[in-house]
């Protein structure tokens, strides 16, 4: 959830934001964004908490697990690729994840 007043920062800083529904319906929004990113950071606090793990505690919203594969996809299509990095990841606790 983002409060008002942060969205309407958002809009005062000039910067690009989208609403997790609006990503939800049609993910292609953020391919050309990511695309263009020198840098790509990935909080898993904007996955589901049913997709990362039930020892976490995070949100019942949030991407599933198709749509944050797209996103990373999307993000790693163009080389040279700047830093990658993902956030909040607790190591061992999903068994796909290392």
């Amino acid at each position: 959830f983002n409060s008002q007043e942060e969205i309407d920062l958002m809009d005062k800083l000039y910067f690009e934001s989208y609403r997790l529904g609006q990503i939800s319906k049609n993910i292609t929004l953020v391919e050309p964004v990511l695309r263009d990113a020198n840098i790509v950071s990935l909080d898993l606090n904007s996955v589901k908490s049913s997709e990362v793990s039930l020892n976490q505690k995070y949100s019942p919203n949030g991407f599933d697990g198709k749509e944050i594969c797209a996103i990373s996809r999307y993000a790693g299509i163009r080389p040279p690729r700047f830093p990658h990095s993902r956030y909040q990841h607790a190591t061992g606790l999903h068994p796909h994840w290392p």
